[in-house]
C-alpha cells in the first residue's frame, strides 16, 4: 500500500495520503479533511517481516503504567509464536518496557486517543501493518487481560492459528443488539453501502466485551474502505467517540454477516486447540471456479461491438460508490496467452484451496474457442485440475442469425473428438470416477441424449445459457445432473432505492442479495446431498452492463462465505472426492463478479473459500 517505508526508524509522513488520493471524488465515507492532532500522522514504520499466513497478531491498546507487566503475564502463558502490536495512548511514556515481552516481535505505535482503539485498527489495516496475518486479536486495553481472560486468549491464539476451516470472525464474548441513533448510523450506513450491504438498523451488532478476534478477510474488507481523514481537532472528543462507536458497530456487522457466532467459538474452545488441518489431505470439498476466456482473448468480439465487451470498455458506475467493473489487482485483462497471468492464477488456486478451473470453450475456430486458455493453463507447472464447459455459442457468435443454429450430430462428434485429449489428460477433473464435461445449452445439441449414455465421461447439463445455471435435467440420474441453489427473489422494484444516486436510465429489477442468499441456504439445507453430484454457488457484486437487467444489492464476501458453507454442508455426507461445488465465477469478464482479487475486495472472496474448505 502507499507510504510503506522500509528500514527501521523510517517515518511515513502521512498514513492517509494514499487513501485520500484513491478515493472517488463523488464518494465520501467521512469528511475529506485532516485528522489534525487527533491521530499522529508519523507512526514509526519498520520493514514488514516475512510471515507465514498462519501467523497471529495481537493488538493491545494500552493507556496505563502497568500495561507492560500485565502483558508479560499473559504472553508467558499464551506462547511466543505471535506478534504484538501495541497502540500506546499514554503520551510521552517510555516504551522500553515492551521490548522484552515474550513474543516473536513487538511494535509500539503512538496513538493519542484514549478510546477503545477501533480507529487504530482501521489505520493499521489501511496502512498495511496487518497484511501478513490471517488472524488478528484486538484487546481494547490491558485491564481486560485479567487472569480470567488468559486461558481464553490462549485458546484463541492457538486454535485460530491452526484451524483454517473456521469462520470469518469470532467475538470472545456475547454479542448484543443495538439500535444506533440516526447520527451514528449514518457513518456505519455509508461504510455498508461501500460494501453494498443493506442498512438494517436492527442488525447492527457489536462486541460487548474487551477482546475480539478478526479473521484475515475482515481485515481485507476494512482495507477496501480506503479510509480518509475526518475533520477532528483535539477538542472534538465527542466526534471522535461517535466515529469510534460507529466503527465498532461496523465490525460487529461484519461479524454477524460472517455467520460465525459466539456459540461456535464456545464449541471451538472446548476442543483440542492443537488439532490442525493436515495439509496433505484434501479440503472439505472440491471447489471449481468457472473461468471464461478473458477480454484479451475476445478481441474479435470487442472489435465487432459485442454487447458485454463494449459495456466493459465504457464501464460506468450505476450509482455513487459503485466501482465497476472490479478490475483485477494485477490487471492483465485475464489474458489467457500471458504465461505470467496463468502462473499467477494457478498460484492463487493452490494457495486458497480451489481444486480446478472450469474453462468455457466453443466449437468456433477463432480465438473465442477458449482452447488456448486451457493449453496455457496445462503448460503451467501446477497440480491444479481443470474441466471443460462446452458452450455451443450464442447469437453473438453467429452474425446475421436471429437464433444460433443447433449443433448437428456430425458437429457434436467432431467436437467430442477434438476434446478427447483434454478429457484423457491426467489433470482432468473427475466425478463418479470419470472425466467431467459440463454442457451449456444442451437443447441446442442434437446428440445430447447420446452423450449422456457415453460411459467415457460424466456429463453435467447447463439449461439456462450460462454456467451459473447448472440444474437437474434428469433429477433421478445422480451422475448427470447438478443442483443450483435457487434463483434470486425478484421484487418489482423500479425507481431509486433509499440512499443511492441511481443512473436515471436504469429502470430494471433490483435484487436483495442477502434475501436471495438466505433463501438459497434454506433450500440447500433441505436437500438430500446424495441426490445430486454437484452444487453450483452463484453470486454477484456488480453487473457489468451499464443498464443490466439485474442489480444485486448486498453481495459481499461475508454473505458469500455463509452461502458457500451451506453448499458444502449439502454434500457433507458424501466422500470428499465426490463433493464438487462450482462457483461462478473466477474473473469479472463474463457477466458476474469475481473470486479473483479485485481493487474493491482484494482477496476477500478467496479467503472466504479457504475458510470454508480448509487450508490447502
Amino acid at each position: 500500500m502507499g507510504n510503506r517505508v522500509g528500514g527501521g526508524g523510517a517515518v511515513a509522513p502521512s498514513i492517509h495520503a494514499d487513501f485520500r488520493s484513491r478515493t472517488l471524488d463523488h464518494w465520501s465515507l467521512v469528511r475529506k479533511t485532516s485528522f489534525g492532532s487527533a491521530i499522529q500522522a508519523g507512526w514509526v514504520r519498520e520493514a514488514p517481516p516475512v510471515i507465514e499466513p498462519s501467523s497471529v497478531a495481537l493488538i493491545v491498546h494500552v493507556n496505563d503504567a502497568d500495561s507492560g507487566s500485565v502483558l508479560k503475564t499473559v504472553l508467558a502463558e499464551v506462547g511466543e509464536d505471535i506478534d504484538v502490536i501495541i497502540v500506546d495512548s499514554r503520551g510521552e511514556s517510555d516504551d522500553r518496557e515492551f521490548q522484552s515481552l515474550p513474543a516473536r516481535s513487538v511494535r509500539v505505535l503512538p496513538f493519542d486517543q484514549k478510546s477503545s482503539g477501533a480507529l487504530a485498527l482501521a489505520l493499521l489495516a489501511g496502512t498495511g501493518f496487518l497484511d501478513p496475518y490471517d488472524v488478528v486479536i484486538r484487546v481494547r486495553d490491558t485491564t481486560a487481560l485479567s487472569r480470567s481472560w488468559v486461558s481464553e486468549l490462549g485458546l484463541a491464539v492457538k486454535a485460530f492459528s491452526q484451524r483454517f476451516d473456521l469462520g470469518l470472525a469470532a467475538p470472545l464474548v456475547n454479542l448484543r443488539q443495538a439500535l444506533p441513533d440516526d447520527e451514528k448510523a449514518a457513518d456505519v450506513a455509508a461504510w455498508l453501502w461501500r460494501l453494498q450491504m443493506e442498512r438494517d438498523r436492527a442488525a447492527f451488532t457489536y462486541s460487548d466485551g474487551p477482546v475480539t478476534v478478526h479473521r484475515g478477510f475482515v481485515i481485507q474488507a476494512l482495507k477496501s474502505f480506503h479510509f480518509i481523514e475526518p475533520d477532528f481537532d483535539e477538542t472534538e472528543t465527542t466526534e471522535v467517540a461517535r466515529l469510534e462507536a460507529s466503527f465498532d458497530q461496523l465490525l460487529g456487522y461484519l461479524t454477524r454477516e460472517s455467520g460465525f457466532s459466539t456459540a461456535a467459538f464456545t464449541d471451538l474452545a472446548n476442543t483440542d486447540p492443537t488439532t490442525s488441518i493436515d495439509s496433505s489431505k484434501q479440503g472439505r470439498a472440491r471447489i471449481v471456479a468457472f473461468r471464461s476466456v478473458g477480454l484479451g482473448g475476445n478481441r474479435p468480439a470487442v472489435e465487432a461491438g459485442s454487447g458485454a465487451w463494449s459495456e466493459i470498455a465504457i464501464a460506468q458506475p450505476l450509482y455513487s460508490g459503485h466501482w465497476q467493473p472490479n478490475l483485477p489487482l494485477n490487471s492483465t485483462f485475464d489474458a489467457p496467452d500471458s504465461p505470467e497471468s496463468v502462473r499467477h492464477q494457478a498460484r492463487l488456486l493452490a494457495e486458497y484451496g480451489l481444486e480446478a478451473f472450469a474453462f468455457r470453450v466453443t466449437a468456433m475456430s477463432d480465438l473465442r474457442d477458449g482452447f488456448h486458455a486451457v493449453d496455457a493453463f496445462l503448460e503451467n507447472d501446477t497440480d491444479r485440475q481443470f474441466c471443460l464447459v462446452w458452450a455451443p455459442g450464442s447469437a453473438l457468435d453467429f452474425p446475421g442469425n436471429e437464433r444460433p443454429p443447433r449443433i448437428a450430430q456430425g458437429e457434436s462428434d467432431a467436437f467430442l473428438e477434438r476434446i478427447r485429449p483434454y478429457l484423457e489428460h491426467p489433470r482432468a477433473l473427475t466425478l463418479a470416477s470419470r472425466p467431467l464435461l459440463v454442457v451449456e445449452k444442451p437443447h441446442r445439441i442434437n446428440a445430447f441424449d447420446e452423450m449422456l449414455d457415453d460411459d467415457r465421461f460424466t456429463v453435467l447439463s447447463v439449461d439456462d445459457g450460462t454456467p451459473t445455471g447448472i440444474a437437474p435435467r434428469k433429477p433421478n440420474d445422480v451422475t448427470r445432473a447438478a443442483i443450483r441453489l435457487g434463483d434470486p427473489l425478484r421484487p418489482d422494484y423500479r425507481g431509486q432505492p433509499d440512499g443511492l444516486d441511481m443512473d436515471r436510465r436504469y429502470n430494471r429489477e433490483i435484487y436483495d442479495y442477502r434475501s436471495f442468499a438466505e433463501q438459497c441456504i434454506a433450500e440447500a439445507w433441505a436437500l438430500d446431498g446424495h441426490e445430486f453430484p454437484a452444487v453450483t454457488v452463484d453470486y454477484d457484486s456488480t453487473s457489468i452492463g451499464r443498464f443490466h437487467a439485474g442489480l444485486l444489492l448486498g453481495a459481499n464476501p461475508f454473505t458469500f462465505h455463509r452461502w458457500l458453507s451451506a453448499a458444502v454442508t449439502v454434500l457433507g455426507d458424501r466422500e470428499i472426492g465426490e463433493r464438487v461445488v462450482f462457483v461462478q465465477a473466477w474473473s469479472d469478464w463474463f457477466v458476474r463478479a469475481a473470486l479473483e482479487p479485485s481493487e474493491r475486495f482484494e482477496n476477500s472472496y478467496l479467503l472466504a473459500v479457504r475458510a470454508v474448505v480448509g487450508r490447502p
